[in-house]
């Protein structure tokens, strides 16, 4: 008798906790700043300096006229081919050289560091600059691009020879279009 009266007031002592409401947790005090919202304006900032150190880059030789594309970068062309009229598309195979210097024209990878490359367009990994200017191009053309920052290596840099929110030109020669097949 002593187990089954011990068992009843163990399972009433367990019913009588279960039904307890249960309390609502009290909000927690938030800043109205949130790190979205001051990573964002730390970004605006950082886009208008780095415009500001493009647009000085660019007006210093007042013989080249910059084009402004619509992906946010500016380039100019070394180079133009004006008999062909074909750019490379999504899946064809493009073979181009380049070189990157910083604003103040030094060269951090130079075309004989790099060689010359491959890509097969909207189909592989490659800074989203470039990515576009290839798009830009015809064969045979050569095309300096100054590209912002977060169109190059961005926050990262590359680690070795590219610093950090550093705005970048590239000098690139597109050597060749092969349609996709």
């Amino acid at each position: 008798m002593k187990k089954s009266a011990l068992c009843i007031l163990l399972l009433s002592l367990c019913l009588l906790t279960s039904c307890k409401e249960s309390e609502p947790r009290k909000a927690v005090a938030q800043s109205s700043d949130s790190p979205a919202l001051s990573s964002i304006e730390r970004n605006k900032e950082q886009n208008k300096a780095e415009e500001l150190l493009l647009k000085e880059y660019m007006s210093q030789d007042s013989l080249k006229h910059y084009i402004s594309s619509n992906q946010g970068f500016w380039y100019i062309y070394e180079h133009q081919n004006v008999r062909d009229s074909i750019r490379p598309k999504k899946g064809d195979l493009v073979e181009y050289s380049y070189e990157v210097a910083d604003l103040a024209g030094n060269v951090l990878y130079s075309k004989a560091d790099i060689g010359v490359k491959s890509y097969l367009v909207d189909q592989e990994d490659l800074l989203i600059g470039l990515r576009q200017g290839l798009k830009l191009m015809k064969k045979k053309e050569e095309i300096t691009f100054v590209f912002p920052s977060h169109l190059a290596y961005g926050y990262s840099g590359d680690q070795d020879k590219i610093g950090i929110n550093q705005p970048l030109v590239y000098r690139v020669q597109l050597i060749d279009i092969q349609n996709e097949k």
